[in-house]
């Protein structure tokens, strides 16, 4: 599968330690700007994949209404900080306040292990921790892989990914609740797979992710008309290797994976239960993380050399690149892995590197900031983008990107070096 932000934030969680005082630089190689390739065995990306759909907007609606070209994005910083950045960090809405689940998934790391749970807010900026991370995970199983979140159209949400029973054995995995404190285990059919991405709208939610078929991973699918207790499994036809991220847009659901020989797949479904493959264009030098839906267009954040990393479609779904602001600098790749639309503008997080090198760029331009690496872009049409100032300057989104009470909220980092650096809950303004 093709690496995402899982594995670069695995990558960034080795180099972060060091107590040594770093120059901005030091911190670029720390977050670990190496680029992705094809056939990595890591799991597709969950924030970006963000797959959680941004709190307050939904997709499918009227083109949205323009406030006008943004030149910048001022944030505020929560009053709730975590010690690490975590596998898993995601936002949610679950009835009028928004939720942040933060799991080490198992891992090695035993600051992130203990320091994991779900916390709720209803301004953004005031959290209260409402309970440890074990509250979503099955009885007799071991600590689960969760990959992503969304509300399930009912006033609750859902939580999706897999998970081990004690004999080592993994199975696709889904969790559900009516207010973020009480979880229950969904019964979910099918295979042994894992589920990516999540998406809902008031006639159920729809899954997607991958299964097993016999040694290889296969594209797939799962439906739940049931607020999230239990899911269907259904077929992706057209082959490929994975399914990466699931929207609703317009009247439908569509979803983007790729194949094994790097091919783009995008499927549409009208109900979740029955898909068609739509559009399955050859592009070797980009990876999808994520769908936004805009309107009558469609925005594909994803990784790809500089000036290729996000693609749109329109109503046909025929996709095409758009135009992003030059780098300035030499670099291999730039991921764009966490956007969202706020009031007729998508902003997304990006960062550009040497692919390979552990590295920032290698010419930064006249200014020798590598802090340039990391910004912020801005759309009004998802077809052409432009740079927008962001205050604090450096500033790395960690977590999925949402819009909650009008205003974006995200997990970052932020900091002017590795000893003042800090993963907090930011709430940003457009200006």
């Amino acid at each position: 599968m093709a690496c995402g932000p899982r594995k670069w934030w695995n990558l960034s969680r080795r180099g972060a330690a060091p107590a040594t005082r770093l120059p901005l630089v030091g911190l670029l190689i720390a977050l670990g700007l190496a680029g992705c390739s094809v056939g990595s065995t890591t799991a597709p990306p969950t924030e970006g994949a963000g797959a959680v759909k941004s709190a307050g907007t939904s997709g499918g609606s009227p083109d949205p209404a323009n406030i006008g070209p943004a030149s910048a994005v001022t944030w505020l910083t929560g009053d709730l900080s975590l010690p690490t950045p975590f596998p898993i960090e995601q936002l949610v809405p679950i009835g009028d306040r928004l939720f942040l689940i933060a799991s080490d998934n198992g891992g090695p790391d035993p600051t992130a292990k203990a320091s994991g749970g779900i916390w709720s807010t209803a301004d953004g900026l005031a959290w209260t921790k409402q309970s440890d991370i074990d509250a979503i995970r099955s009885s007799g199983t071991d600590r689960p892989t969760l990959m992503a979140a969304s509300a399930n159209g009912r006033g609750g949400a859902v939580v999706v990914g897999s998970e081990q029973t004690p004999d080592g054995a993994g199975r696709t995995a889904a969790w559900w609740t009516a207010d973020g404190k009480t979880w229950a285990s969904a019964t979910v059919d099918g295979p042994a797979g894992a589920m990516y991405s999540v998406v809902g709208r008031p006639d159920g939610l729809v899954a997607v992710g991958i299964t097993q078929a016999g040694e290889n991973a296969v594209p797939a699918a799962w439906r739940s008309t049931d607020g999230g207790s239990s899911w269907t499994n259904v077929s992706l036809p057209g082959g490929g290797m994975e399914a990466r991220d699931v929207v609703v847009w317009g009247d439908k659901f569509v979803a983007i994976g790729r194949s094994a020989d790097a091919n783009l797949y995008l499927w549409a479904s009208a109900d979740g239960a029955s898909w068609s493959v739509v559009e399955s264009p050859s592009d070797a030098s980009f990876s999808p993380f994520r769908l936004i839906p805009f309107g009558s267009t469609l925005v594909v954040l994803g990784n790809g050399v500089p000036g290729s990393a996000i693609k749109t479609c329109g109503v046909d779904l025929k996709c095409a690149r758009a135009s992003m602001p030059d780098l300035g600098y030499t670099a291999s790749f730039t991921e764009v892995s966490a956007g969202a639309e706020i009031s007729g503008t998508i902003v997304a997080s990006t960062r550009s590197g040497v692919a390979g090198t552990g590295a920032g760029p290698a010419s930064p331009g006249p200014s020798a900031d590598p802090a340039r690496a990391l910004e912020f872009l801005a759309s009004t049409d998802g077809r052409a983008w432009t740079s927008l100032k962001s205050g604090p300057t450096l500033l790395v989104v960690t977590s999925n990107l949402v819009v909650f009470h009008g205003r974006l909220v995200a997990l970052a980092f932020s900091g002017a070096d590795v000893t003042t650096i800090t993963v907090r809950v930011v709430v940003g303004d457009l200006r």
